[in-house]
């Protein structure tokens, strides 16, 4: 078993913060990323969602361990 760190931008996020349709046509859905997941745990690996990877350099090395 792996320990997956799931990095991603969902659109709504950027949306609530006055990013344009255009500007965040490329980002997901919380359901694209929730199936996702769910397909990498049911391979048997654990998912670790850590969300944008601006989220990712603030976390804490304790927070990150182990992560491949």
């Amino acid at each position: 078993m792996m320990r997956v760190g799931f990095t991603f931008d969902l659109r709504a996020e950027y949306l609530a913060k006055g990013y344009s349709e255009e500007d965040t046509a490329e980002f997901d859905q919380q359901g694209t990323i929730d199936a996702l997941a769910d397909a990498i745990a049911a391979a048997g690996h654990s998912v670790d969602r850590i969300g944008s990877a601006q989220a990712l350099v603030v976390a804490s090395p304790e927070a990150t361990a182990g992560i491949s």
